[in-house]
């Protein structure tokens, strides 16, 4: 199974120097994703999704990107 995803991000970047926060930046912007699904029997499925966060900070534009493997059970 294919599955597509898009959302809301509400987020915070921080430049720290020696462990002290200097700058900050937080923003609401859009996620989006995509990922597949492999149904292994009745009950067990593997998957697979990559998802990006875009991310407005620092007069700039920060790309955040995660890749999530899985094993999902059905009850």
């Amino acid at each position: 199974a294919l599955l597509a995803k898009a959302g809301v991000l509400i987020g915070r970047v921080d430049a720290k120097y020696m462990g002290v926060t200097v700058v900050g930046d937080s923003e609401i912007d859009l996620k989006f994703g995509v990922g597949a699904a492999y149904q292994i029997d009745k009950r067990w499925a593997l998957t697979a999704e990559l998802e990006r966060y875009r991310f407005k900070a620092f007069d700039g534009r920060v790309n955040g990107d995660m890749l999530s493997l899985g094993v999902r059970a059905s009850f």
